[in-house]
């Protein structure tokens, strides 16, 4: 196998390592209950029993017909539709509600919205040392914390649309740097003119709240 190739493929297994990784995270920290609440489906034993519920997907119906399972052993907390046949963690509801597609983005609306920490992606030795010598990247990587910590702080000022929005846009540019795709110079700029627009937007609306 080339070398190059043989590369690209120990990168994006390094990647798909470290999706996992992240939904393992999600998963610890967040339960499908958590999911169903923050979507306005509340639970009579909040999440500590197994209890049956309307499915939040087909409709009310006379007689629940779903049901809620916390977690136990090593099955995650989920919810199962006996009209629907399907089955739902707290990822996959999170999918479900929002109708993202994409399972990275997934995972950083989950982790932006419940404001969990994102495990370090997995580097090489050589790798880790050139990101800590460079001091432009370790610039890049405190801006692209900024820009989640001012989303989190500012989250109410924006519509939920704008907000995933702004969401998508960070997440595309952190994908295009660990990509290479463009240079840290060029992704210092656009985080901040990410910030830039987080601070101004959340200005307006404010602003626009008091009057």
């Amino acid at each position: 196998m080339p070398r190059q190739s043989h590369e690209l493929d120990s990168y994006e297994s390094r990647f798909r390592d470290w999706y996992k990784l992240r939904a393992a995270n999600i998963r610890s920290h967040v339960s499908a209950a958590d999911v169903l609440s923050r979507n306005g489906v509340t639970l009579r034993r909040h999440g500590s029993a197994a209890e049956q519920i309307s499915c939040p997907f087909h409709g009310t119906d006379s007689h629940p017909s779903a049901k809620y399972f916390p977690e136990e052993g090593d099955s995650q907390s989920h919810v199962w539709c006996f009209v629907c046949h399907e089955n739902w963690d707290a990822i996959g509801l999170w999918k479900k509600f929002t109708g993202t597609e994409r399972f990275t983005d997934v995972l950083r609306q989950i982790e932006r919205d419940f404001g969990l920490t994102v495990p370090d992606p997995p580097l090489t030795r050589g790798e880790d040392e050139r990101r800590v010598e460079d001091p432009l990247a370790v610039e890049v990587e405190r801006l692209l914390d900024s820009c989640e910590r001012l989303l989190r702080e500012h989250r109410d000022s924006f519509e939920l649309t704008r907000h995933l929005k702004l969401g998508s846009i960070l997440d595309l540019t952190r994908h295009h740097l660990e990509r290479g795709r463009i240079d840290m110079q060029t992704g210092k700029q656009r985080l901040s003119q990410i910030a830039n627009r987080i601070l101004s937007e959340a200005s307006r609306a404010k602003a626009s709240a008091a009057t």
